[in-house]
Protein backbone atom coordinates (compact mmCIF):
# COMPACT_ATOMS: atom_id res chain seq x y z
CA UNK A 1 0.00 0.00 0.00
CA UNK A 2 1.34 3.37 -0.67
CA UNK A 3 1.38 6.54 1.76
CA UNK A 4 -2.25 8.03 2.21
CA UNK A 5 -2.70 11.83 3.29
CA UNK A 6 -5.27 11.02 5.26
CA UNK A 7 -5.61 12.35 8.95
CA UNK A 8 -7.49 12.70 12.03
CA UNK A 9 -6.02 15.48 14.18
CA UNK A 10 -6.65 15.38 17.53
CA UNK A 11 -5.50 18.89 19.60
CA UNK A 12 -5.50 17.93 22.63
CA UNK A 13 -2.82 20.28 24.22
CA UNK A 14 -5.28 21.93 26.71
CA UNK A 15 -6.87 18.72 27.70
CA UNK A 16 -5.57 16.32 30.90
CA UNK A 17 -3.79 12.95 29.57
CA UNK A 18 -6.27 10.70 31.46
CA UNK A 19 -9.10 12.41 28.95
CA UNK A 20 -6.54 12.31 26.04
CA UNK A 21 -6.20 8.46 27.07
CA UNK A 22 -10.00 7.94 26.70
CA UNK A 23 -10.55 9.82 23.47
CA UNK A 24 -7.78 7.39 22.17
CA UNK A 25 -9.49 4.48 23.35
CA UNK A 26 -12.57 5.74 21.34
CA UNK A 27 -10.39 5.83 18.60
CA UNK A 28 -9.28 2.42 19.20
CA UNK A 29 -12.63 1.16 19.02
CA UNK A 30 -13.47 3.06 16.01
CA UNK A 31 -10.78 1.54 14.35
CA UNK A 32 -11.53 -1.88 15.51
CA UNK A 33 -15.34 -1.60 14.31
CA UNK A 34 -14.86 1.07 11.25
CA UNK A 35 -15.60 -0.21 7.66
CA UNK A 36 -12.15 0.61 6.49
CA UNK A 37 -9.34 -1.97 5.24
CA UNK A 38 -6.53 -1.67 7.97
CA UNK A 39 -3.85 -0.25 5.59
CA UNK A 40 -6.53 2.65 4.44
CA UNK A 41 -7.14 4.15 8.17
CA UNK A 42 -6.78 7.50 8.63
CA UNK A 43 -3.72 8.28 10.61
CA UNK A 44 -4.16 9.77 14.18
CA UNK A 45 -2.58 12.93 14.92
CA UNK A 46 -2.54 14.36 18.59
CA UNK A 47 -0.74 17.81 19.54
CA UNK A 48 0.10 17.73 23.09
CA UNK A 49 0.80 20.37 25.34
CA UNK A 50 4.78 19.76 26.22
CA UNK A 51 7.52 17.40 25.45
CA UNK A 52 7.07 15.70 28.97
CA UNK A 53 2.90 14.94 28.45
CA UNK A 54 3.91 13.73 25.04
CA UNK A 55 6.37 11.29 26.02
CA UNK A 56 4.09 9.74 28.45
CA UNK A 57 1.07 9.54 25.96
CA UNK A 58 3.31 7.48 23.66
CA UNK A 59 4.44 5.15 26.15
CA UNK A 60 0.22 4.49 26.64
CA UNK A 61 0.11 4.27 22.85
CA UNK A 62 2.79 2.00 22.25
CA UNK A 63 1.48 -0.18 25.47
CA UNK A 64 -2.16 0.09 24.22
CA UNK A 65 -1.18 -1.78 21.07
CA UNK A 66 0.69 -3.96 21.78
CA UNK A 67 -1.96 -5.28 24.29
CA UNK A 68 -4.31 -4.95 21.26
CA UNK A 69 -2.43 -6.43 18.94
CA UNK A 70 -3.19 -3.78 16.67
CA UNK A 71 -0.46 -3.47 13.90
CA UNK A 72 -1.79 -0.85 11.15
CA UNK A 73 -2.58 2.06 13.11
CA UNK A 74 -0.10 4.99 12.39
CA UNK A 75 0.16 7.19 15.40
CA UNK A 76 2.16 11.15 15.03
CA UNK A 77 2.52 13.28 18.31
CA UNK A 78 3.85 16.61 18.40
CA UNK A 79 3.86 19.45 20.74
CA UNK A 80 2.02 22.62 20.35
CA UNK A 81 5.95 24.10 20.39
CA UNK A 82 7.21 22.60 17.30
CA UNK A 83 3.90 23.15 15.32
CA UNK A 84 3.28 26.99 16.26
CA UNK A 85 7.06 27.37 15.39
CA UNK A 86 6.40 25.59 12.22
CA UNK A 87 8.57 26.15 9.11
CA UNK A 88 7.23 24.31 5.89
CA UNK A 89 8.25 21.13 5.53
CA UNK A 90 9.83 20.80 9.22
CA UNK A 91 9.96 17.73 10.87
CA UNK A 92 7.92 17.90 13.93
CA UNK A 93 5.94 14.51 14.25
CA UNK A 94 7.35 11.29 15.41
CA UNK A 95 5.61 7.90 15.64
CA UNK A 96 4.80 6.16 18.29
CA UNK A 97 6.37 3.12 17.33
CA UNK A 98 9.68 4.61 16.55
CA UNK A 99 9.73 7.72 19.03
CA UNK A 100 13.39 8.88 18.47
CA UNK A 101 12.79 9.71 14.90
CA UNK A 102 11.45 12.82 13.82
CA UNK A 103 8.70 13.13 10.56
CA UNK A 104 7.49 15.75 8.33
CA UNK A 105 4.13 15.19 6.74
Amino acid sequence: SGKHNDYFMELVHDIPLYLIKKRFTALIEHFEESEWAEDEYPTLLFVLADGRTENRFQEYCEKTLDATGIEALVIYTTSTKPLIDLHSESEIWTNVIEPQKLLSL
